[in-house]
């Protein structure tokens, strides 16, 4: 069965986006009486009739709503310092939301090669994967944020930092053992953080995070902990 976007589901208006009428009439052809399923992206899944034909604005009958929980051990917030080349960024947001990480955010720093960011496009990706997974939740995608104001916004939560220079770690494997409430992880940007932006950090007496003994690249950082999150909330 098709699976559908629908966030104005649970504003309780019965109807597909354009985007995803075309889609669903234009591109699937489907027809009035199809069943398909829906998510609003906050964790219910509709099972639904098409009402019409319509490309541009196709009508829905719901027929069950079913509320998905959240696991209740932790949530995962991954801030990452997007790399220059793009489709790697994308590979990320498109594989963190088919291993169901709570909230992303797009950390600008010293070493950060990549300032322009297209929201619109990586919140599109996330989607996609969001209807190829049969996930009913969509990461909260936040607008890109310096290095200091993302410190300013988390610095009473459970902050961890993961580089590459030598000090006293917690091993990631520790990293979600009896963890609760929010865990929130920092991965730096290709050329990792800078001095100072370390000597930020050890000055805060926030925790550091080792992902072994390997140099990763961010996008394999940012993977590593949205994988052993979902193993650990598994």
């Amino acid at each position: 069965m098709h699976h559908f976007y629908a966030p104005q589901l649970a504003e309780g208006i019965n109807e597909l986006t354009h985007e995803e009428s075309k889609h669903c009439i234009k591109v699937l052809r489907m027809q009035m009486g199809d069943k398909i399923s829906l998510t609003d992206g906050m964790g219910t899944r509709y099972l639904a009739e098409l009402e019409n034909e319509d490309h541009r604005a196709c009508m829905l009958k719901i027929l069950s709503a079913t509320k998905q929980e959240k696991p209740e051990k932790f949530s995962i917030h991954i801030a990452f310092s997007p790399v220059k080349q793009n489709d790697r960024n994308e590979w990320f947001l498109e594989k963190a939301t088919e291993l169901g990480v709570d909230e992303i955010s797009i950390l600008i720093c010293e070493h950060s090669e990549r300032q322009k960011i297209n929201m619109e496009r990586y919140s599109r990706i996330m989607v996609e994967a969001l209807k190829q997974s049969l996930s009913n939740y969509l990461p909260d995608l936040n607008e890109p944020v310096s290095f200091a104001d993302f410190i300013a916004l988390n610095k009473s939560s459970n902050l961890f930092f993961a580089h590459c220079q030598n000090g006293k770690k917690k091993k990631l494997n520790e990293l979600f053992v009896n963890a609760s409430g929010d865990v929130i992880v920092m991965i730096g940007p290709e050329g990792d953080f800078s001095a100072a932006e370390i000597n930020k950090i050890r000055e805060m007496n926030l925790t550091e995070l080792s992902l072994g003994q390997q140099r990763l690249r961010t996008e394999t950082a940012a993977m590593s902990i949205a994988m052993a999150a979902m193993l650990a909330r598994s």
